[in-house]
């Protein structure tokens, strides 16, 4: 970039003036451009890794690339690698930051979850504190709180509801058909549990008479 600065701020442009018509010395610039942009900023493959971060420049492989080449090269005690290692790490902070600023930061009002998942990732996926910190403010300071607002929360959604009558005393509704169960077939059912098999999350055993 510094060497097409150079050219392009001590170029002359006589070529272009010397043009009388419009088209003419619209031709002349372009392909004087064209030629300067194909001899100081060619095209480079870049490759991009799925494994890649969302946050990962261009700009940002490119610098890993060379503060790996002169690791391999001039060695971790080098003032080269040491030079491109401190330029590393301060484009992973800026970029880690316009990231969040627009990617991530709206999520916090919209999506919580997808926001804490981006934090984590921007972390590096260590975490130093429990997730439910992020949530408190000056509004709601203490994890009590927290819960208080999450419970009226819950409570709002049915205060609308009108609430069932109470049960009439002595009423019994029939109980279907295909509910019944005789002991046989509660018997056979219960001897076909495999007792080798640890209980469920309703902790009961799985036992054989």
């Amino acid at each position: 970039m510094r060497e097409f600065g150079s050219w392009i701020t001590q170029q002359s442009w006589q070529s272009v003036f010397d043009q009388s018509l419009i088209r003419d010395k619209y031709e002349a610039f372009t392909d004087l451009l064209i030629t300067a942009i194909d001899i100081y900023l060619p095209m480079r493959k870049i490759k991009q890794a799925s494994a890649d971060k969302a946050w990962i420049t261009v700009k940002l492989k490119s610098l890993i690339a060379r503060r790996q080449a002169a690791l391999h090269r001039f060695g971790k005690e080098s003032g080269v690698f040491k030079r491109y290692r401190n330029i590393v790490q301060y484009e992973c902070s800026i970029a880690k930051k316009c990231y969040y600023t627009n990617k991530v930061a709206a999520l916090k009002s919209t999506n919580i979850k997808r926001w804490w998942s981006e934090i984590k990732s921007l972390q590096g996926g260590r975490v130093s504190s429990p997730w439910h910190l992020q949530l408190l403010s000056d509004q709601c300071p203490t994890v009590e709180h927290l819960a208080e607002q999450f419970n009226q929360f819950l409570g709002s959604l049915t205060e609308s509801f009108t609430p069932l009558p109470p049960p009439v005393p002595g009423l019994f509704f029939p109980t279907p058909s295909e509910f019944l169960i005789d002991d046989v077939t509660a018997f056979k059912a219960l001897c076909a549990v495999k007792t080798n098999k640890s209980s469920g999350p309703d902790s009961l055993w799985n036992l054989r008479r």
